[in-house]
């Protein structure tokens, strides 16, 4: 199904969702375009990835671990700046 998978290498891009009929469409950028050598009707997989991490999550992943707990506070906030 998918050819040509279309990796960004860790690009991040903003898009803006924009209305197409009764449907809904992201618009790139035309530099993105030509560098990727993308065409019309080419399938590209896109993947949504939440880019805020949940403490709650992180921190039951470390039950039973020794760990200096706000010491890896600490780190995870600057990780987050």
């Amino acid at each position: 199904m998918y050819n040509n998978v279309l990796q960004f290498d860790m690009r991040t891009l903003d898009l803006e969702v924009k209305r197409v009929g009764n449907s809904v469409g992201l618009v790139l950028p035309s530099s993105v375009v030509r560098e990727e050598r993308l065409k019309l009707g080419q399938i590209v997989r896109i993947i949504f990835v939440d880019p805020t991490p949940v403490p709650k999550k992180v921190f039951g992943a470390w039950k039973g671990m020794k760990i200096d707990v706000d010491k890896a506070k600490e780190e995870m906030k600057r990780g987050w700046r």
